[in-house]
């Protein structure tokens, strides 16, 4: 004990006399803690929340919604009820459509998104409204929660379809499992009184919003049990109601049972919502280590430091009786307690902000964040920044067996250091500033090692997020790319033949092509699975997409699949597969595959002819319009309108804009968040590495003072002092980044099962690197070697 004590004492004055150092630790561990604190809460929180949220609602296991139809209805009811998987369920209605939309009294254009209307005034125990809807009044909406970030209680919205404008208050906001992320759905479901449902539907013809009922369904006790797979249990739901359909269809030849109908359970839903969520949380892991590590490398600059500008009291203690390993003991003691207040620090201030940095939560999964502080992740964090650093430390510490206890006592100082005298004054044309600095780099290379990495680590690291701004969020088509979306300029619904071939003689077009959705069941030896499966007219005119294996289907006996709809199946290209759709059986060769966020890249592509061999007609499918270029989507939709006034035209690039806009808004937020990141780091290092540099050279700037050096001069000279070091790093990270960015993308993105990702940095990129890296190096070295302007020479000679 009378050791610890003594241990104890000696480390409270080794701290008080690395004050500087200290501090630039404690706050980079608290910075590091606080992001491994948030970003771990979120990561084993985010499904948390969807549970949460799913509770406080009632929320359904199962949601099947079909175009309104009585028939189709009554023999989907049949089929629910003797399901032994499915217990209670509830019918409602809805109806959907493509509005335009804005906050009342904004002046800023209308957006266009699809929407799900239901009543807000219909009874339900199951999937229950999440706020308060009493006491509404008839020009009231319950919006989702994901619109409250530009949304307030009281505010007005006003929607628009086609000439019918119609004006509401927002009186509140619903938290909806299915509903909530961009990835899900692509949907905004809200609720209007009954009297508002019956004037849209009243006012708007079918072709502009359909009409839709919507079952949600709870799993049965016996389902909840058995842990069923809810996919593969709606999956057989699907093939027996399409069975019915046949059957009745057969019977009744008249008969129109075609239309729209999806079936979803709530655990895929989850799993697709996490997607947008998890990506931000792995790039906030990575960033949150990328500053523990340069800790740990400041904390090792910092150990060397100290044993260097001690050794004469270091030798003092060895002479009398202290062993290198209490030495290193005492080390330990002194960082591991900076390191335990540092990260318990940082988790505290964790967990005061995680609500507000909850907000990116909110963006990306469409939900708030409501989940508790985590007392274990923040003892977890805690304990184990202290323990890496305690183990580093102790690793660190062999540095005291290097110098033997009589050059300690002269202060480690031999008569000649025996190094190449590089940048000798007589031979270089560099300014003397420059000369000193770089003997400084150079003469002491592997001192300035930790520096070159960090700087590089931090260049990297900063390009990551340039890249991310000039990839996904200024180059309109690099979302497209990444998401595996094809190109296209408008889109036309419940579209046939005949528009077909009346849109393709307009002058302005340059191609249409048809495509239509469905869900089939795919069989691979004793693997199957059903996927949601898109057809087109023709894959030859097709624009966009990202195939990375193969082609396009081009015959009916073709498909092609996203990368884990492969995985899941375990198939490749070249590979047959079986498709089943009722009584209906067919074999089909895997053309290729393709990477696409839709349905986590569980997705299936054929063409028409394909889609016929499944027995199934078609009847009508949505138009894709390419222009020619010149011309805008408001001239073709105008000239298209005189042609069919009353079907639905939608602008893809806003539909897709809008449906995007929260992707590249967090994107965007976050590249912010990494520049501000690194901007702090580099000054707390800089900072550390300048303080250190004066306070070791004070006797040496007392005798340049004195001989006529002016603090200008001195000052210059300090700020240059690592300049080639720093210099170094950020041109080797810069040469590095291309590949290097890309590789962290690729890791963060392959969730999605991708296997490519294209990374597009702008020149201004890397000037901007490294500009930020190195004008804030200079500018903090700067404001930290202002000290020397108070130095008096006589002082800084002959103080002890």
């Amino acid at each position: 004990m009378n050791n610890l004590y003594r241990y104890i004492f000696i480390a409270k004055n080794n701290m008080k006399k690395q004050k500087g150092d200290m501090i630039t630790f404690f706050i980079l561990i608290m910075v590091s803690a606080l992001l491994l604190f948030i970003s771990i809460s979120f990561l084993l929180g985010t499904s948390k929340v969807l549970a949460s949220s799913k509770e406080k609602a009632n929320g359904s296991d199962a949601l099947i919604y079909l175009a309104e139809n009585t028939i189709s209805e009554e023999l989907l009811e049949d089929i629910i009820i003797e399901n032994e998987w499915l217990g209670d369920y509830e019918k409602t209605k809805g109806m959907t459509g493509s509005f335009e939309y804005r906050k009342a009294g904004s002046g800023k254009a209308w957006s266009k998104y699809s929407f799900v209307i239901c009543t807000y005034d219909e009874d339900r125990t199951i999937q229950r409204i999440t706020t308060d809807i009493r006491d509404l009044s008839d020009n009231d909406i319950v919006l989702p929660i994901s619109l409250s970030i530009n949304y307030r209680v009281g505010d007005k919205i006003e929607l628009k379809l086609e000439e019918n404008e119609y004006k509401f208050r927002v009186a509140g906001f619903d938290e909806n499992a299915y509903y909530c992320s961009p990835m899900n759905m692509g949907q905004y479901l809200i609720y209007v009184s009954d009297d508002m449902f019956d004037e849209l539907n009243d006012e708007n013809p079918d072709n502009f919003l359909t009409p839709i009922t919507m079952f949600n369904c709870k799993y049965s006790s016996k389902a909840i049990k058995s842990d069923i797979d809810g996919n593969t249990m709606l999956n057989q739901l699907s093939e027996e109601h399409k069975m019915a359909l046949f059957r009745y269809a057969e019977d009744h030849p008249d008969s129109k049972l075609n239309g729209l109908w999806n079936w979803l359970p709530v655990d895929l839903m989850m799993s697709a919502s996490m997607i947008l969520p998890f990506v931000f949380v792995g790039f906030l892991v990575m960033f949150a280590v990328i500053i523990f590590v340069i800790a740990l490398v400041i904390t090792s600059f910092s150990i060397k430091n100290f044993i260097m500008t001690n050794m004469r009291n270091t030798a003092i203690m060895e002479a009398s009786g202290y062993t290198v390993k209490e030495l290193t003991a005492i080390l330990v003691i002194q960082l591991t307690f900076v390191a335990f207040a540092g990260g318990a620090m940082g988790c505290i201030a964790g967990a005061a902000c995680i609500d507000k940095v909850g907000i990116m939560i909110l963006m990306m999964l469409g939900l708030p964040w409501n989940q508790p502080i985590s007392i274990g992740t923040a003892i977890g964090v805690t304990i184990g920044t202290s323990i890496i650093t305690a183990l580093i430390t102790r690793l660190l510490g062999r540095d005291y067996k290097k110098t033997p206890v009589l050059d300690a006592l002269r202060g480690g100082i031999n008569a000649h250091n025996f190094r190449k005298n590089f940048f000798a004054f007589d031979k270089t044309a560099f300014p003397v500033s420059i000369t000193l600095a770089l003997k400084e780099t150079f003469g002491k290379f592997k001192s300035q090692i930790g520096i070159i990495f960090i700087a590089g680590i931090l260049t990297i690291s900063t390009m990551v997020g340039f890249g991310m701004l000039d990839t996904y969020v200024l180059d309109p088509k690099g979302l497209l790319n990444i998401a595996g979306i094809t190109e296209e300029n408008a889109d036309i619904y419940d579209a046939n033949d005949a528009v077909r071939q009346s849109v393709e003689s307009m002058a302005m077009v340059e191609s249409v092509n048809g495509t239509m959705w469905r869900s089939y069941e795919y069989y691979n030896g004793r693997k199957k699975q059903s996927f949601t499966t898109r057809a087109y007219y023709s894959t030859d005119i097709i624009k966009g997409g990202s195939i990375v294996e193969g082609r396009w289907p081009k015959y009916d006996n073709e498909v092609m699949f996203g990368t884990t709809a492969a995985s899941t199946l375990g198939v490749k290209t070249g590979d047959s597969v079986t498709l089943k759709n009722g009584n209906v059986e067919e074999n089909y060769i895997v053309s290729g595959l393709c990477q696409t966020m839709n349905n986590m890249g569980q997705m299936a592509y054929m063409t028409f002819d394909g889609l016929l061999r499944t027995g199934d007609t078609i009847n009508s499918y949505t138009l894709n319009v390419m222009f020619k270029e010149g011309h805008e989507y408001q001239e073709f939709e105008r000239e298209f309108k005189d042609m069919y006034p009353d079907m639905e035209v939608e602008d893809f690039k806003v539909a897709y804009e809008n449906s995007v806009g929260v992707i590249r808004i967090g994107m965007e937020g976050f590249t912010i968040l990494i520049a501000v990141i690194t901007v702090a780091i580099v000054a707390f290092v800089e900072a550390l590495i300048i303080r250190t540099q004066v306070t070791r050279e004070w006797r040496n700037l007392g005798v340049s003072k004195a001989l006529g050096f002016t603090s200008g001069q001195l000052i210059v000279q300090t700020m240059l002092s690592n300049i080639p070091s720093i210099l170094m790093g950020v041109f080797a990270g810069l040469l590095l980044a291309i590949k290097s960015t890309a590789k962290v993308m690729m890791a963060a993105m392959s969730i999605f099962g991708f296997r490519n990702v294209d990374i597009n940095l702008r020149p201004q990129s890397y000037l901007f690197t490294a500009i930020i890296i190195i004008g804030v190096a200079m500018g903090t070295s700067a404001f930290i070697g202002r000290r020397i302007k108070v130095l008096e020479p006589v002082k800084m000679i002959t103080e002890e």
